[in-house]
């Protein structure tokens, strides 16, 4: 995720200190029909978030995607 000019991982990552990377760049809605749907059927959802803080919901997606990458649900 980029935040504040900064790129921060959304799960851990086990890489020994100062190991050098590369990164490539891509906007995750240019040319997604796909992604500009979903971003509107949750229009609803990031209203009702506003008011909350940006680390709480970025813990609570990344905890999301873990459990859907580990085959869990609810």
């Amino acid at each position: 995720m980029f935040r504040q000019g900064r790129i921060e991982p959304l799960e851990a990552v086990d890489l020994p200190e100062g190991t050098e990377l590369l990164v490539t760049f891509e906007e995750a809605a240019a040319g997604n029909q796909w992604f500009k749907e979903l971003h509107a059927l949750f229009a609803p959802v990031r209203k009702e978030l506003r008011k909350e803080k940006a680390a709480a919901i970025d813990r609570c997606i990344a905890r999301a995607v873990k459990a859907v990458r580990a085959g869990k649900r609810g």
